[in-house]
């Protein structure tokens, strides 16, 4: 009676377990380009007033993992469209600039990302398949390529119209660019979403250091891109207007945050909380979770010792961020397995 009572409660363990683990949101990328009359001067300066009109794009994680947090790195892009083409303007904040590395000086070079450098890769069709990728150094040297598809690479293409330019400053590295429709492979129109990632190599402290506009995005991972939606002129970025979009090309679990708001969707449909309200139950789902382990020992004792160490960690936390948000989920779901072990402990042993 009691092996069968013991299965029982496995399965139901595991059935929860399964249940909470599928709780945890990826989350995606999303920028706007916003269409402009007035095309920005290419100086590598940012100070056209046109780029004011810009959304920023801020949040950058750490490059090729999985499961990235955010980058050390703090850096900026932003966009803009006209009839021409797209503008990209890329800031680099940087405590040392005078330790930027730039040492390689010809185009196409191979190792362009041994030196400080942006990959900038742009699927027009928005299929995640295939990619242009623009290369623009802290010297400013170039380099670009084509993909097609996962058979198909052209490393020796080459853009027409494309330019950039750079400055350094006392805290920052800037690139200015436009790429014209012809060379991204097609014009952009309003309503238009294409997909986007911005990859930033830097070695300034001695070593390599990478992040990335999307979480887990690279040339390795393309459908981990963010999304690039361009704006009619005079319209504005909304909440409503970014959850539309991804309702119909995201599929579920994800997540993003949106000025204090969580927009999500766990498989029941979008829908939108503020970030406070969404740590505060997660963390009242963490608190039960260390009460309801305090009867470990032994391994399992120490286990639950690291859980409540971290969880430490993650209350010194300032604000209501996403990030903030991942750390107690990432928890919650290590102390919800504890408990599992725990309960099997007790029941088979």
């Amino acid at each position: 009676m009691r092996q069968v009572a013991g299965i029982l409660l496995f399965a139901t363990l595991v059935c929860g377990v399964s249940a909470f683990a599928s709780e945890t949101l990826r989350e995606v990328a999303f920028d706007d380009a916003a269409f402009t009359a007035s095309a920005p001067k290419i100086d590598g300066k940012l100070d056209d007033p046109c780029w004011k009109n810009a959304p920023v794009h801020a949040r950058y994680y750490e490059y090729f993992k999985p499961n990235p947090k955010p980058g050390e790195l703090r850096t900026e892009c932003r966009f803009l469209y006209d009839s021409r083409g797209l503008y990209l303007g890329i800031t680099n904040y940087e405590a040392q600039p005078e330790k930027v590395r730039r040492n390689i000086t010809d185009r196409d070079n191979p190792q362009l990302w041994t030196d400080d450098c942006a990959e900038i890769y742009i699927d027009c069709r928005g299929n995640a398949i295939g990619y242009t990728k623009f290369v623009v150094s802290a010297r400013g040297v170039q380099g670009d390529m084509r993909r097609i598809d996962g058979a198909v690479t052209l490393n020796e293409w080459n853009g027409n119209g494309w330019n950039s330019a750079v400055s350094v400053d006392s805290d920052r590295w800037t690139i200015e660019a436009f790429f014209p429709w012809e060379d991204l492979g097609a014009p952009a129109r309003p309503g238009d979403v294409w997909r986007f990632c911005h990859v930033r190599y830097a070695w300034s402290t001695g070593k390599f250091q990478g992040v990335t506009s999307s979480p887990g995005g690279n040339y390795a991972s393309t459908g981990n891109f963010g999304f690039l939606s361009f704006l009619a002129p005079g319209e504005k970025s909304s909440p409503e207007r970014t959850r539309g979009i991804l309702a119909k090309r995201v599929a579920p679990p994800w997540c993003m945050e949106l000025g204090g708001i969580l927009l999500y969707d766990e498989g029941k449909g979008i829908r939108t909380e503020p970030l406070s309200a969404m740590i505060g139950e997660k963390q009242r789902r963490v608190d039960s979770l260390l009460k309801a382990t305090e009867g470990a020992s032994g391994a399992l004792a120490s286990e639950r010792a690291r859980l409540a160490a971290d969880h430490q960690k993650t209350g010194k936390t300032d604000g209501f961020s996403l990030s903030r948000y991942q750390e107690l989920e990432a928890l919650a779901s290590n102390l919800e397995k504890l408990q599992w072990k725990l309960e099997l402990e007790r029941n088979f042993n």
